[in-house]
């Protein structure tokens, strides 16, 4: 776990390549990746981190081990060989947790059934993955009146209530999420979204594309949904990223109504 003040990065426009993060954070090797950001303007002493695994791990630990971690980072996950972090996110009691996989199932419990950690700790199974093909794609901390956006990696989705996905013990297959035909193609991403947010999607091929959710109605759990994206042929979807409303107007991809 590494950790910068949002001024020490630099600005840039849309096109810019940006800058390494090697010449940001300190000691990160070369071949090191960088799997997922966190902002964080306030260390309280109930909040907690989830920390999750591709190969479906799971971790809780409080958020204030990382309140004075420095340039060259800290140790905040022990990983099996062949696995690797995906997701972290914020946790505050009473929350309830959701794991999503490629393959289209979905677990949802209680964050009461994982228990506070150490920084060196390996954690526990969240999700049973259905076969050695299958991966963890992404999580989801719920609680509110969010809905569940589901995207596949030929451009179509579909938005549910949280509450269709039955919850279920933690380490479970869990539910369907989405059916993963041939149409849709496997699950590239899940976030949970309200009507204010818009969402942003990558292609393998450069396209980035942000719909509202407010135009994005909601549909039953176990239903192929619709079309998000129109893509060109070879392209396919390849990562997403939930925008949620501060009140501009600015757009800065292109945006496309939902069919």
């Amino acid at each position: 776990c590494y950790w910068l003040k949002v001024w020490q990065l630099p600005e840039t426009g849309r096109r810019s390549k940006g800058k390494p993060l090697i010449n940001l954070l300190e000691d990160i090797r070369e071949d090191e990746r960088i799997a997922t950001v966190k902002s964080v303007r306030h260390f309280e002493e109930e909040a907690s981190l989830i920390l999750v695994t591709r190969l479906g791990v799971i971790k809780k630990i409080e958020l204030a081990h990382f309140k004075n971690v420095r340039r060259k980072g800290i140790w905040a996950l022990t990983i099996d060989e062949g696995d690797e972090l995906i997701a972290a996110r914020e946790l505050q009691p009473g929350q309830q947790v959701m794991l999503f996989t490629h393959n289209g199932m979905a677990v949802r419990f209680d964050e009461g059934t994982v228990r506070p950690m150490g920084r060196m700790a390996r954690g526990v199974k969240g999700v049973t993955l259905k076969d050695e093909k299958d991966y963890v794609v992404g999580a989801e901390v719920v609680g509110g009146e969010e809905s569940i956006l589901v995207v596949c990696e030929n451009g179509y989705g579909k938005r549910s209530a949280v509450d269709d996905f039955r919850q279920t013990n933690r380490g479970g297959v869990g539910v369907r999420s989405i059916i993963t035909s041939e149409r849709n193609g496997l699950v590239v991403g899940a976030v949970s979204v309200t009507d204010e947010d818009s969402l942003l999607m990558m292609s393998a091929q450069g396209q980035a594309v942000r719909i509202r959710m407010e135009d994005l109605r909601v549909m039953g759990r176990a239903t192929q949904g619709v079309r998000l994206v129109n893509l060109k042929e070879g392209d396919s979807l390849v990562s997403i990223q939930k925008i949620e409303s501060d009140g501009s107007e600015e757009e800065e991809a292109d945006e496309e109504s939902v069919e």
